[in-house]
């Protein structure tokens, strides 16, 4: 069962995220990581609470080098901009939301992730 610890407290902390409990979950996050520090959900999971609490430089640094071994990652590519336009770069964000889309121009037309992609393009470019 110890070796599953980092796994349930990651879930946990999905929980406590769901339930809009960052800081509690970033505690479990972060005691799991310490648990197994290649984790690679959780390493996103704490660049995303990051952003969530205002932390967007944090965030962006994880989601960076989270990005370093697989930079054709939609997801990342997702997540990296959510964390520029929080943090008020919205240039960088439409960067990494175009990479994403890219990545993603042949996904699934029910692909979340995807939809989500296009649906922040429309709207970030209404920003001005």
């Amino acid at each position: 069962m110890q070796c599953y610890k980092y796994k349930i407290g990651y879930l946990r902390g999905k929980v406590l995220e769901s339930e809009g409990k960052y800081e509690g979950a970033q505690n479990l996050y972060v005691e799991s990581l310490s648990l197994n520090p290649r984790h690679y959900d959780l390493r996103k999971a704490i660049g995303k609470i990051h952003r969530l609490l205002g932390n967007a430089d944090k965030s962006i640094k994880i989601f960076k080098n989270l990005l370093l071994p697989t930079p054709m990652s939609g997801e990342l590519n997702l997540e990296l901009a959510k964390s520029y336009f929080v943090d008020g770069n919205r240039k960088k964000a439409l960067e990494y939301l175009k990479k994403s889309m890219d990545i993603w121009v042949n996904a699934d037309a029910e692909y979340k992730p995807a939809i989500e992609s296009n649906e922040k393009w429309v709207e970030w470019n209404q920003v001005k």
